[in-house]
């Protein structure tokens, strides 16, 4: 399954799982089939640990992260960052819905 949206900059967001179940968010500065920079966030919910890979800066610089989302908008938009940006609030819709059950596995998790 894959969803692409794409905004009025000509920003490109690619949300898929792939075939082994991890999903992942894209995030293109424009075309990626041509010239870009990009955000790529991999997230396995089984584990509940992603990481995150930017080349905006022109390398590629990987890390980390439970708090994706977040975390790649604020990389794209650096000064610019708005906790309610377009980009953000799309991504929160695909999201939100599994918030609770995410935080309860987490919960469950740390009390095991």
């Amino acid at each position: 399954m894959s969803d692409k949206y794409k905004n009025e900059k000509g920003m490109y967001i690619d949300v898929h799982t792939d075939k082994n179940g991890k999903d992942h968010i894209d995030f293109y500065s424009s075309d990626p089939r041509g010239e870009h920079s990009s955000i790529h966030i991999n997230w396995d919910s089984s584990t509940g640990k992603g990481s995150v890979t930017d080349t905006t800066s022109g390398s590629k610089d990987k890390s980390d992260v439970s708090c994706y989302l977040t975390t790649a908008c604020m990389r794209h938009k650096m000064d610019n960052f708005d906790d309610n940006c377009e980009e953000l609030q799309i991504l929160r819709c695909f999201s939100d819905p599994f918030k609770p059950i995410i935080d309860k596995w987490l919960t469950e998790d740390k009390k095991a």
